[in-house]
């Protein structure tokens, strides 16, 4: 009993470090425990709209239980990570506008293994791959030379199709077959000039009339600059004249460029985008026809009174009573083109000069607007501003070379065909740059400018089956409400359901 005392006694005294001052701490022998070592590969490859990337999978040596978390990365935020090591977008990915921070749909996140004493981590990367969402781009035709506008024919699966030197085609937009329905006289195509614009009467289909936006030579002495715009009202079944058919209104235009070029109808009036004449002074001033939107009602019997009456001017214009051009309904345009009405109004774009592109909206109901051009470009100053009350546009994109950015804009169309990722989206484009671009049509705002980060780069969905889209250069609809677009090499496409 003494013994066992003895031996107990020394053994405590040991654990216990012999209770002296200078005994040093006991040093436990190493656990053994070995890291948790990730064998998922640092890549992988998903489709767009897809939540589900991989599931990172680890392995360890000693059997313990390990827990998934994600530890940086420039795009750490874009991810989720289960803690069984599922690893997911936190919103599915949208080719089309990437939210990684390069915006070029590789996703860059690091993941971390634990098993609660060491760790490993994986420097992940992660590709989103294009779906075409249902879209299909099928060329029409080829072969037309520098189109400038296409115009819906109601009841029909028929477009007409201009091009600048004045021809006017019917094309059919099931089978692309063309035919030439006339060619305008007088349109000079000096500088910018030319067949710009085409909309159909609202009783086109009783009257088969239509309206050209057209400059033509200047009635004024030999080689004086620039040409006489000319908004003619064209009866199909009456013959050209030599100096054109059916002019209503003639606009002085004293250079080659800036034109602007649409006109559209809207509750029995007719609207027409009016360019400055590259005198950026014409656009400010409500004396001016130049620079502006003009609102006039056609006459639907100019030739009741004694001499013949083409149009009214609108009781409502709003300088009718307060001085300058009665025909004036907006101001402060540099080149407004490609028209396109929407609720109770117009979306439209205006060319920019040196700072940036823009889409605006006109309402035919509410106040007329001044859209800020000289004194503003986008939402930029350039020139005083100070006291200027206008409407911003509701986006607007710099120029430049950047997937975002263009030099030449083209105004398009709401969607409403039956391409669901496409319904509700304002589709445009720039010439130069060869973007197409879609916003949603409820993220316009009037008052607000939505800026050039949102715009869904729409290039790879709109592939063609034959052919090139190399640069748009005018955007409409057809009666199915499918885009019709211009390529400016002549080719003319449909996009429509994939497979239809």
């Amino acid at each position: 009993m003494r013994r066992l005392f003895l031996i107990c006694s020394i053994l405590t005294l040991t654990a216990c470090g012999g209770g002296g001052d200078s005994s040093s701490p006991v040093v436990l022998p190493p656990s053994g425990n070995s890291p948790p070592q990730i064998t998922t590969a640092p890549s992988a490859t998903v489709t767009e709209n897809e939540f589900n990337v991989l599931t990172v999978r680890a392995t360890d040596a000693d059997g313990g239980g390990l827990s998934f978390s994600i530890s940086g990365g420039d795009d750490a935020d874009d991810f989720s990570i289960a803690g069984n090591g599922a690893l997911r977008f936190v919103v599915t990915p949208n080719f089309e506008l990437p939210t990684d921070a390069d915006q070029d749909n590789v996703y860059q996140v690091t993941v971390q293994v634990s098993d609660g004493s060491a760790s490993d981590t994986l420097d992940l990367t992660v590709t989103v791959n294009n779906d075409r969402e249902g879209i299909g781009v099928r060329r029409l035709t080829t072969g037309l030379n520098d189109v400038t506008a296409i115009a819906k024919i109601p009841n029909q699966t028929k477009v007409f199709v201009t091009e600048r030197g004045g021809n006017i085609y019917e094309l059919d937009t099931i089978d692309g077959t063309r035919r030439l329905d006339r060619t305008l006289r007088n349109v000079n195509t000096t500088g910018e000039g030319g067949l710009l614009g085409l909309t159909v009467d609202p009783g086109f289909t009783a009257n088969d009339t239509y309206w050209a936006f057209v400059t033509a030579q200047r009635s004024g002495p030999f080689g004086s600059a620039g040409s006489d715009i000319t908004i003619r009202q064209i009866n199909r079944n009456t013959s050209e004249g030599l100096l054109g058919t059916g002019t209503i209104l003639e606009i002085e235009h004293d250079s080659d460029i800036n034109y602007g070029g649409w006109l559209s109808f809207q509750g029995g009036n007719l609207y027409i985008g009016v360019g400055d004449a590259g005198v950026p002074a014409n656009a400010g001033t409500p004396f001016s026809q130049l620079g502006k939107i003009l609102r006039l009602t056609p006459n639907p019997d100019p030739f009741a009174g004694a001499a013949p009456v083409r149009f009214f001017i609108p009781a409502d214009n709003p300088f009718l009573s307060q001085g300058g051009d009665p025909l004036v309904y907006a101001i402060g345009l540099q080149d407004p083109k490609n028209g396109f009405g929407f609720g109770d109004g117009f979306y439209f774009s205006d060319r920019g000069s040196s700072v940036a592109e823009e889409i605006n909206f006109v309402s035919v109901t509410s106040e007329p607007f001044n859209f800020g051009w000289p004194q503003l470009e986008g939402i930029e100053p350039v020139m005083d501003s100070a006291g200027l009350s206008s409407s911003f546009p509701l986006t607007a994109y710099a120029r430049g070379t950047g997937d975002r950015e263009g030099s030449s804009i083209v105004g398009g169309a709401v969607y409403l065909g039956s391409v669901i990722n496409l319904q509700g989206k304002y589709i445009f484009a720039d010439r130069d740059s060869g973007k197409i671009w879609a916003v949603r049509n409820t993220d316009l705002e009037p008052g607000e400018t939505l800026p050039s980060s949102r715009y869904e780069l729409l290039n790879a969905d709109f592939e063609p089956d034959a052919g090139s889209i190399d640069g748009i250069v005018a955007i409409g609809i057809d009666q199915e409400n499918n885009l019709i677009l211009a390529d400016s090499d002549g080719e003319i496409f449909v996009v429509e359901p994939s497979g239809s």
